[in-house]
């Protein structure tokens, strides 16, 4: 008997949109792992998001303080990540656990003639 098992580990939405009333704030949110696998043999991971801007996609900064992380839904007081200017997000994350990451862009820098938001 063959079982058929559909599994992607990441999955990132975009839960809050960018509009003038919020700032031209979005808020995104990122789960690895949603079934608390074992992925890389035990060893913790490094998940890259990377909101650098191309010619006709708008610039964004990480919003300061706006990062949430819960390792099997429980917050973490001092989650381990860092944050470049250009636009790159990186967190060292544990493998056999179910990973949220919740966090806020701001769209900075000239909008004339920008269409996209990489980000999505």
């Amino acid at each position: 008997m063959t079982v058929q098992f559909d599994s992607n580990p990441l999955k990132k939405e975009n839960i809050k949109q960018v509009s003038g009333s919020n700032g031209y704030t979005a808020t995104w949110k990122i789960t690895i792992n949603e079934t608390g696998a074992k992925l890389n043999n035990g060893s913790d991971m490094e998940i890259t998001d990377d909101f650098t801007a191309g010619e006709d996609e708008y610039e964004m900064t990480y919003v300061q303080d706006s990062m949430v992380v819960k390792y099997d839904g429980n917050v973490q007081a001092s989650p381990e990540f860092t944050y470049d200017d250009s636009g790159i997000l990186k967190w060292i994350i544990p493998d056999s656990t179910k990973v949220e990451i919740e966090y806020k862009t701001q769209i900075t820098g000239n909008v004339t003639g920008k269409k996209k938001i990489r980000n999505c």
